[in-house]
């Protein structure tokens, strides 16, 4: 019988650590070379996904969506794809419906949180990590894999920390392979899979552009066939520790170090379960391997929000009385940063972001991002009798190059815009069996504030 200590632990790896899209829990998938192999064995009482992976894989977003929403969307793997692949297509509300709230706050708790919350002091998120990273060598940020406003946080954290020196970029994303990356300055189908996304495309592009290398440290080697969840999560963090250290610390023992990964993996705690196993992620195994003691950001609890949304939330009410705009992060008088919920004393700050307000179909973070701005898809596109996906690419990139956006368009709703820097682009469409066609370009004009 488990220990409630190792309940949590079993927990806290299903929905933070583990729910990837490709289930490495259940061993359906093998990163390989410049992207992912499905194997051809599926575990009973799973659903059989694999032709959605196949049209990622062609860059076939819709049909890749149209496909997920045969299967039954209360099934916890198909939620969390549901989730993902709808982030991916510019549905952010959409995603968040599908995966559901993952706070992990009991309700008992809630009291207790509330009232740590109104004795903090907050600060804005980005200038406090830049002046807490300022004598560090490593800084690991992570991400909730349905969400993309967290990556469009990690753009402008990345643009920050450049200027503290730091020059490598490493993203649980990445394809072992990236030197082609890093070479043509932009993402595409064989970068990785949660780069297919248009915002992780966008961070990527401007690493690239500031001059960061990227490195990718995914494990490549599958656990042993009997490994339970614990020792999967053992060797694929014991793998990717020793990959960081092997693609830079080796070479470069004072490398500055931006990582972005998953969920628990930026947790540093290390725990004895009650058989005796140490249990760690991948950030506490960086800190033993090497020495370094990391500044770790959690920004995943509480989960995303749209301001509409009507439930119990301590952050919301705590915000809702701050002057503060945009992500802050709370500290208690000028003792240490708050950090509640599942990743309390794991980690040494936690970003709180404001609920996400919608501006003709799109969220507000995306368009506090850099030079981005609303752009109408054209009236040509409009007259469209079926649901497609609208696509911008960059003009000067092809098309298995990773969208600088994408929208879903539905007849009879109202159209939504596209979000896009100054630039040219190029206009597709797909359909719902994966075809896309060419419909014009557009130009975006320098911002006028």
């Amino acid at each position: 019988m488990k220990s409630d200590r190792e309940k949590q632990t079993l927990n806290q790896m299903q929905i933070h650590g583990v729910s990837r899209f490709f289930r490495l829990v259940v061993g359906t998938l093998l990163l390989h070379g410049h992207g992912v192999v499905v194997l051809a064995q599926i575990p009973p009482n799973m659903p059989d996904t694999r032709p959605a992976y196949d049209a990622m894989r062609e860059g076939k977003y819709l049909q890749a969506l149209s496909h997920l929403e045969t299967h039954d969307p209360n099934h916890e793997m198909v939620k969390q794809e549901l989730a993902t692949i709808r982030s991916f297509v510019g549905d952010f509300e959409g995603a968040l419906a599908a995966f559901g709230n993952h706070d992990s706050i009991e309700p008992d708790k809630i009291a207790e949180l509330a009232s740590q919350l109104q004795s903090a002091v907050p600060l804005p998120a980005l200038d406090t990590i830049v002046e807490a990273a300022k004598d560090q060598q490593i800084v690991i940020l992570n991400e909730a894999h349905h969400v993309p406003r967290h990556r469009a946080f990690a753009l402008e954290l990345v643009m920050r920390m450049r200027e503290l020196g730091f020059d490598y970029f490493a993203a649980e994303t990445f394809a072992p392979l990236t030197d082609g990356l890093q070479q043509r300055g932009y993402p595409d189908l064989s970068t990785g899979f949660y780069s297919n996304e248009p915002v992780f495309g966008e961070l990527i592009r401007t690493t690239l552009q500031l001059g960061y290398r990227p490195i990718a440290y995914e494990m490549l080697s599958m656990p042993p066939t009997d490994a339970d969840q614990v020792d999967q999560v053992i060797h694929r963090e014991t793998e990717q520790c020793n990959n960081l250290c092997d693609r830079i610390f080796k070479e470069d023992p004072q490398a500055k170090v931006f990582i972005f990964v998953g969920y628990s993996h930026a947790t540093e705690d290390t725990r004895t379960l009650d058989d005796g196993r140490e249990m760690a992620w991948m950030a506490a195994r960086l800190k033993k391997a090497t020495g370094i003691d990391p500044l770790t950001i959690d920004q995943t609890m509480p989960a995303d929000f749209i301001d509409t949304e009507q439930r119990i939330n301590p952050w919301q009410a705590r915000l809702a009385k701050s002057n503060i705009e945009g992500p802050v992060v709370f500290r208690q008088d000028e003792g240490p940063f708050l950090v509640q919920g599942m990743y309390a004393g794991k980690v040494d700050l936690q970003v709180i972001h404001p609920p996400t307000k919608s501006e003709h179909g799109r969220p507000s973070w995306l368009l506090s991002l850099p030079d981005r701005r609303l752009v109408d898809i054209p009236e040509v596109v409009l007259r469209t009798k079926e649901r497609v996906l609208v696509q911008a690419f960059v003009e000067s990139e092809p098309d298995t190059a990773i969208p600088a956006d994408q929208v879903i368009l539905i007849p009879g709703l109202e159209p939504p815009k596209l979000a896009l820097r100054t630039g040219s682009y190029r206009i597709i469409v797909q359909s719902e069996n994966g075809t896309s066609t060419q419909h014009g370009q557009v130009k975006v004009g320098p911002s006028d504030h």
